[in-house]
């Protein structure tokens, strides 16, 4: 069984693994075994929910802009780019973090934005784009900055 049950009055530091995610931190409250980690909230410090392994059928959000198309995945492989500039966005920097985004739409290219405050290589907060059938890749240097791998 996975879960932490805690009396409304204690608090506990924790780290809970289920998979691959990892939610570490300080609380009260309950966690029990239906609850579903990607909704779980906390007044701990919340990880950014980022998963090893591959998300595919992605479809690039409408009008695109930072902050929308959120990836969570090291591996990600965007089906749909509606319109042309349509966009996601990577997680935030975390040192030695690689992201890989595909454009695997037939057409448009796909704007990629940094997230908030971080630079991908085009300026902070400036959006870069995948041509149709290409593909590109990140690793993050330190907590702001992402260096693209040839």
């Amino acid at each position: 069984m996975y879960g932490i049950n805690l009396d409304a009055n204690d608090s506990v530091a924790y780290e809970m693994r289920i998979a691959d995610n990892v939610m570490t931190g300080m609380d009260t409250g309950d966690f029990n075994q239906g609850d579903n980690w990607d909704y779980i909230t906390y007044a701990g410090n919340q990880t950014d929910r980022f998963k090893d392994g591959t998300k595919t059928g992605i479809t690039a959000a409408t009008p695109g802009g930072q902050g929308d198309g959120a990836l969570t995945y090291a591996i990600n492989i965007v089906a749909t780019v509606g319109t042309a500039n349509d966009a996601v966005t990577l997680p935030p920097a975390v040192p030695g973090r690689r992201v890989l985004v595909v454009n695997d739409d037939s057409a448009d290219a796909l704007e990629v934005w940094p997230a908030s405050g971080d630079d991908h290589g085009a300026g902070i907060n400036t959006a870069t784009t995948i041509a149709s059938g290409s593909r590109k890749e990140w690793i993050a240097y330190d907590d702001t900055n992402w260096e693209q791998v040839p």
